[in-house]
C-alpha cells in the first residue's frame, strides 16, 4: 500500500468531499469541502472549507486511538482478528508473530 491509494476520500453525498494526504514533511491534512444547501443560509456563500492538520510528531497518537477507537473490542487469543482481517482487506503488508 501507498499513500496515494488512499490520498483521496469522497463520500457518498455529492455535497461534501473529504480529502486526506500525507505532505512531504509528514504532516496528515484533511479537508473538508461543504457544498450543502445549508451553507449558502449560514456563511452567504454556496461551499465551506476546512482542514485539520495533525503534524509528523502527533501521528503516532492518532494512529493509536483511531486503533483503539475502531478495535478495542476485540476478544484475548485472536490470532486473527478483527485488525488483521482489516489490514488484509485493505492490503497493508504485515508481519506477525504469535507464541502459545
Amino acid at each position: 500500500m501507498n499513500k496515494e491509494q488512499f490520498k483521496t476520500v469522497i463520500v457518498k453525498n455529492p455535497h461534501l468531499r473529504y480529502e486526506f494526504r500525507i505532505k512531504e514533511n509528514g504532516d496528515f491534512v484533511m479537508e473538508v469541502y461543504d457544498y450543502m444547501p445549508r451553507v449558502l443560509g449560514v456563511y452567504g456563500s454556496s461551499d465551506h472549507e476546512h482542514a485539520i492538520t495533525i503534524h509528523a510528531k502527533d501521528k503516532d497518537a492518532l494512529l493509536i486511538a483511531l486503533i483503539h477507537d475502531r478495535f478495542s473490542d476485540v476478544k484475548p487469543l485472536e490470532s486473527e482478528g478483527p485488525f488483521e482481517n482489516w489490514l488484509d482487506e485493505k492490503n497493508v503488508k504485515r508481519e506477525t508473530f504469535c507464541r502459545f
